[in-house]
C-alpha cells in the first residue's frame, strides 16, 4: 500500500527534477513491493520503475549508455532450456535451435534475447531485470571491434549493416589504391616476413581442414571477391591473407568460408556486440557439424577471430555486474560458444588486441584472447576441460612489438603483422592492415597447412608444433597459461614462421609403440573454487589447471543382464598399469582396451591415485579421441607422488550415460 506521504514525496521529486528525468530509470530499493509510478508533463512522460526481487543485489542493475548500447535489446542467461516470457518484450533464443551445453551436476541454461517493440519504459526494464529465472541481464552494446588498422584510409563515415551480398555490391571498394610497384613491394615484404617461400607443400590430396573467418564479411563459402558498399574491408583483407598463405600452385590446405560476426560499420571500421560474435561462433560450428555431405565439412575446423573487445570498456558501459556472476550475459555467451566449439573439436585462434591510442593507452589483452591465459570463473555455466581459445600477438621487422600492440598482452606465439598486403586473384592488392588481426590470420592459415599435412594431430598438438618451430625472440611472454596461484615461469616469445612450421610438420616422425596423448599438457594443481561440485573430494591436477571433467565418476555402471555377476565384473582395461616411477616421481600410464570389451568405446577418462599417506589425487586423461576395444593407451611424464598405494581409472561409455572402471596395476617399487 502506497502511503499519502510517499505520493507527495514522489510528486515533489518530479516537480523539482522533471527536466532531467527523461532518460532515467528510477528504481525503488525498499524491501517492499511498490507500484510503477508514471508522471506526465506537458511534453514529457516520466516513469519511476520500482524494483523488488530477492536475488537482485545492490549494484547489479545495468546502466544504459545510449551512445553504444540499446535499451531495446537485452541479453540474459535463463534457467532451463526455454526462455521465460516477460511482459512487454519479444523473446527469442540467441543460439536458435543449437543445443545448450550440459554436463552432469550442472543445470541446463539458455541464452535469451529480449527486444522491446519500442523504447521500453523504466517499468518494463525493471520487470526484465526482476525476472527470477534470468541472470546477468544486460543491454546489448556494440563493443566488439576488428583489431587491425587500415593504413590506406577509410570509407566516408557511414553506418551499414553488412548482411548478405545484395544490390549494393561494390567490388572496386575491396582493392587498395596502390601503385603496382608499391603493392608488389609490400606484398613481397609481407610474404618474406611470414616465411612464405613459395615452395609447393600441399600435395594433390583434397584439403581436410575448414578455415572459417568470423569477421565483417557476409556468411558464405569461399573467399569473398567483393564488398557491400560502405562496409568495412577488414574481413575481406583477413580472408585473402589466409587464402594466400594456405594455398600454393597445386591447391589449398583448407576449404575457406566466412561467417558474419561484426555486422555494423562506421567510418570504415567494423563493430558489433559480444552476442553477435557468440551467435556467429555457434552458427559456424553447427553448420560444420550438420553438413557431412557438403565439401565444407572436413575432419578439422579452425575459427579465426581477428577481433575482440576491451573488457574494461564493456563493463564501464554496462555498469556494475553481479559479483556472483563475474561476467555479464554478453561475455558469458561468447565463452559458452567457444567452449562448445572446442568440445566439438574446433581450434579457435584469436588476436591479442591493439591499442587505440590517446592519453590513457589500453593495458592487457582484449577478450576473448585474454581467456587463453586464464579462463574466467563462471559458476553459472558448466566448465570446459578444453583450451577454448589460443592467443596470437603481432610483431614488426626484427621481431619488434608492433607500435599498436597493447601493453601487457604479448602471448608466447607471435607473427608478423605490419602493413600486410596480398595480391588479389582478379588483380590489385588488399588494403594494408597492421595489427594482431593480421597475426591471427597468419597463425590460422599456418595451422591449416600443418593440420592438412598432419591430420592425426589434435588442435593442442598443432599449436604446440607452431610454437616449438618458431624462433625465440629473447623475451618472456606476458600472456600465458597459469592456474593463478602456482608460480609458473613465463615462456619465451616465439615468432611463427610458415616455412619452419612446414619443415617441422614434414619432418620424419618416429613410429610410436603406442599413442601418446600428453603432448603439450602442463599439469597444474586445480584451485578448489574451480572444482565442480559433482567431482569427488580430492586434489586435482589438470592440463593448465583448468576445471576437471568428472563425468565418468558421476555416472552409474551399465546394469548387468542378470542379478548374479562375477566379482570383479567386466573390466575395460585389465592391462592398465603405472610404470617408470622408481622414486623419481615420474610415471607412465599404459595399457590396452580389452579387445573383447563389449560395451563400446570409452571417453572422459579420469585417473585416481591414492598415496601411502591416504591423499587422493585425480588427473583427467585427455586421449584425443574415443578409446575403442583393442586401442592402446600410453601417457608419459605424469608428475605423480613417489609412493602410491593404489590407482584406478574411470571411463564414460561413449553410448549412453554409464561408466566403467578399471583397477590400475601399481608396481611394488612405487608403493614403498
Amino acid at each position: 500500500m502506497v502511503t499519502l506521504t510517499r505520493w507527495f514525496t514522489l510528486l515533489a521529486l518530479v516537480l523539482t527534477t522533471a527536466p532531467s528525468l527523461a532518460d532515467e530509470t528510477w528504481l525503488d530499493r525498499s524491501p517492499t513491493v511498490h507500484a510503477c509510478y508514471t508522471f506526465r508533463s506537458a511534453t514529457e512522460k516520466y516513469d519511476l520503475g520500482s524494483l523488488f526481487h530477492s536475488k537482485v543485489k545492490a549494484g547489479a542493475v545495468a546502466v544504459v549508455d545510449k551512445n553504444t548500447c540499446s535499451d531495446r535489446l537485452w541479453l540474459a542467461l535463463a534457467d532451463g532450456p526455454a526462455c521465460p516470457k516477460v511482459e512487454g518484450w519479444n523473446t527469442t533464443s540467441l543460439f536458435g535451435a543449437s543445443p545448450a551445453r550440459n554436463r552432469p551436476g550442472y543445470p541446463t541454461r539458455s541464452f535469451c534475447r529480449y527486444e522491446a517493440p519500442r523504447h521500453p519504459t523504466g517499468c518494463a526494464i525493471a520487470a526484465l531485470q526482476a525476472e527470477s529465472k534470468l541472470h546477468a541481464v544486460v543491454p546489448r552494446c556494440a563493443v566488439v571491434e576488428e583489431v587491425a588498422t587500415a593504413d590506406s584510409g577509410s570509407a566516408k563515415p557511414s553506418t551499414t549493416k553488412a548482411g548478405s551480398l545484395g544490390p549494393n555490391l561494390a567490388p572496386g571498394l575491396a582493392a587498395a589504391q596502390l601503385e603496382e610497384s608499391q603493392g608488389s613491394m609490400m606484398a613481397q615484404d609481407f610474404l618474406s616476413e611470414v616465411g612464405d617461400t613459395g615452395l609447393p607443400h600441399l600435395g594433390k590430396t583434397a584439403p581436410n581442414v575448414s578455415l572459417m573467418v568470423l569477421d565483417t564479411v557476409a556468411t558464405g563459402k569461399g573467399v569473398p571477391n567483393s564488398l557491400v558498399a560502405g562496409a568495412s574491408n577488414h574481413g575481406f583483407g583477413i580472408s585473402h591473407i589466409a587464402r594466400e598463405l594456405a594455398c600454393d600452385d597445386v591447391g589449398c590446405a583448407a576449404n575457406f568460408a566466412t561467417q558474419l560476426a561484426v555486422p555494423l560499420s562506421a567510418s570504415g571500421a567494423g563493430y558489433g556486440t559480444p552476442g553477435d560474435l557468440a551467435a556467429a561462433i555457434r552458427a559456424a560450428v553447427d553448420g560444420w557439424l550438420a553438413s557431412p555431405g557438403d565439401p565444407l565439412r572436413r575432419p578439422h575446423l579452425i575459427l579465426n577471430l581477428s577481433l575482440g573487445w576491451d573488457p574494461k570498456v564493456l563493463h564501464e558501459q554496462l555498469g556494475a555486474i553481479d559479483p556472483q556472476d563475474h561476467l555479464n550475459a554478453e561475455e558469458l555467451a561468447v565463452y559458452d560458444a567457444l567452449a562448445y566449439a572446442a568440445e566439438k573439436g574446433a581450434l579457435t585462434i584469436a588476436a591479442a588486441g591493439n591499442k587505440i591510442g590517446g592519453p590513457n593507452p589500453e593495458i592487457g589483452p582484449t577478450l576473448p584472447a585474454g581467456w587463453y591465459a586464464q579462463p574466467p570463473v563462471i559458476p553459472l555455466l558448466p566448465p570446459s576441460a578444453e583450451t577454448v581459445v589460443w592467443a596470437v600477438g603481432g610483431v614488426s621487422h626484427g621481431g619488434r612489438r608492433l607500435a599498436n600492440a597493447r601493453d601487457g598482452s604479448e602471448p608466447a606465439l607471435v607473427t608478423y603483422g605490419d602493413h600486410a598486403v596480398v595480391k588479389l586473384p582478379a588483380g590489385g592488392y588488399t588494403k594494408p592492415l597492421t595489427g594482431s588481426s593480421v597475426s591471427a590470420a597468419v597463425a590460422s592459415s599456418t595451422a591449416a597447412v600443418v593440420w592438412h599435412l598432419r591430420p592425426e594431430l589434435s588442435g593442442r598438438e598443432v599449436m604446440a608444433l607452431l610454437s616449438s618451430s618458431g624462433s625465440d625472440l629473447g623475451r618472456s611472454a606476458e600472456l600465458f597459461r597459469t592456474d593463478g596461484a602456482t608460480v609458473v615461469p613465463a615462456p619465451p616469445v616465439r615468432k611463427l614462421d610458415l616455412s619452419a612450421a612446414l619443415g617441422a610438420a614434414l619432418a620424419p616422425q618416429p613410429e610410436p609403440a603406442a599413442e601418446n596423448h600428453s603432448a603439450g599438457c602442463h599439469l597444474l594443481k586445480v584451485l578448489p573454487e574451480k572444482i565442480p561440485a559433482s567431482c569427488p573430494r580430492r586434489t586435482y591436477f589438470t592440463c593448465d589447471g583448468i576445471a576437471p571433467n568428472c563425468t565418468a565418476e558421476s555416472l552409474p555402471p551399465k546394469p548387468a543382464p542378470g542379478a548374479v555377476i562375477t566379482q570383479p565384473g567386466a573390466n575395460p582395461c585389465p592391462s592398465c598399469s603405472l610404470g617408470g616411477g622408481g622414486g623419481s616421481g615420474m610415471a607412465a600410464l599404459q595399457g590396452q582396451i580389452d579387445p573383447d570389451w563389449d560395451q563400446g568405446c570409452l571417453t572422459d577418462a579420469m585417473l585416481e591415485v591414492e598415496t601411502t599417506d591416504g591423499e587422493k589425487i585425480g588427473i583427467p586423461i585427455s586421449t584425443g579421441k574415443d578409446l575403442c576395444p583393442g586401442d592402446s593407451l600410453e601417457i608419459e611424464d605424469l608428475d605423480l607422488p613417489v609412493s602410491i598405494a593404489a590407482a584406478r581409472i574411470s571411463f564414460k561409455l561413449s553410448e549412453g550415460d554409464y561408466s566403467a572402471t578399471s583397477d590400475v596395476y601399481v608396481p611394488s617399487s612405487m608403493s614403498r
